[in-house]
């Protein structure tokens, strides 16, 4: 490699570092590197420039250009990878109470795309926090949260809870207020309402994780005793699978549909999603009585019916 060449890397290496690692391989001295990717080489010949995705099974693609500074960066910025959603006021709610154990990331941006700092970092927080982008049409958007300036950036828990990024957009700060986010995810031992849009996202057929607790509450309000066991009950079993939630009996518009006639007088049922089957509980409801249904849960133990249908919910907002 030439000094010209070398030099040219070295800035590309330089300018990248925040999205890209950038490597040199001598096949001279590295012979089983450069056989193992003798395959991807166009002419058997170098040098020869792979770009290689996060994907381990992805084979390389062979950058064609020429080596110059400019050409390999625009190249490279079209690679950025990115998991942002493209958000509109028709799909931002489902989009904001879907996974509700993440915080979302709003992007509002005024040109074509997010900046290539925040597609980066998409990618790394991938499963922790979710990212949309708000794109110069969505002037609803706009007006409903307060945004005057491009890009801006609001860090939202559901519809209702959100607050505004205030500081510089660079990688530092982004990185400092991402992790406090990350860090201050929901916890598994919060009860949520069990809702449609939690529902397209958990305790059905595609969810093989989790295994949904569903208290279900034939008033309008929880009672405080209730309320205060339920919480307990969150809290002993944050560590495992176990995710609670409370539903008004009225907003599942077919439960004589889901669960077999003998268990439709329960108030508790385990669901597990991906094995469409449940669990209903009988007798009692007080705390230890749960502790010891649970308990036999979680070491394989219980009677598991077939959910005969899926949910139909209407949402209700119940009391807490």
């Amino acid at each position: 490699m030439d000094s010209e060449t070398s030099e040219t890397w070295k800035e590309f290496a330089s300018r990248t570092r925040e999205f890209f690692s950038t490597g040199a391989v001598n096949c001279d001295t590295e012979e089983e590197i450069c056989e193992d990717l003798e395959s991807h080489f166009s002419n058997n010949s170098t040098p020869v420039v792979t770009f290689f995705s996060e994907d381990p099974a992805a084979h390389g693609e062979i950058y064609e250009g020429k080596i110059h500074l400019e050409k390999l960066l625009r190249y490279a910025k079209k690679k950025i990878p990115s998991n942002i959603t493209i958000l509109t006021s028709s799909n931002i709610s489902r989009f904001l109470n879907n996974d509700p154990f993440l915080h979302k990331v709003l992007i509002f941006v005024k040109g074509k795309r997010s900046p290539k700092l925040l597609r980066s970092l998409s990618q790394q927080f991938k499963g922790v926090l979710k990212f949309g982008e708000i794109g110069k049409s969505e002037t609803s958007l706009h007006k409903k949260y307060e945004v005057t300036k491009f890009p801006s950036i609001i860090i939202a828990r559901d519809e209702e809870n959100f607050v505004t990024f205030s500081g510089n957009i660079n990688r530092d700060s982004l990185l400092k207020i991402f992790l406090q986010y990350t860090k201050n995810k929901r916890s598994s031992s919060d009860i949520l309402q069990f809702t449609s849009d939690v529902y397209n996202n958990m305790c059905n057929k595609r969810d093989a994780r989790n295994i949904c607790v569903l208290f279900v509450n034939k008033n309008n309000s929880l009672s405080d005793d209730t309320k205060s066991f339920l919480e307990k009950l969150a809290s002993r079993y944050a560590t495992d699978a176990f995710r609670f939630f409370y539903v008004n009996q009225i907003s599942i518009r077919n439960f004589k549909d889901v669960f077999m006639p003998k268990d439709q007088d329960s108030s508790v049922f385990v669901v597990r999603g991906r094995r469409n089957k449940y669990c209903a509980f009988h007798g009692k409801v007080g705390l230890q009585e749960l502790i010891v249904f649970l308990d036999k849960i979680l070491s394989g133990g219980g009677v598991y019916r077939q959910l005969k249908n899926a949910f139909l919910l209407r949402d209700v907002k119940t009391e807490l």
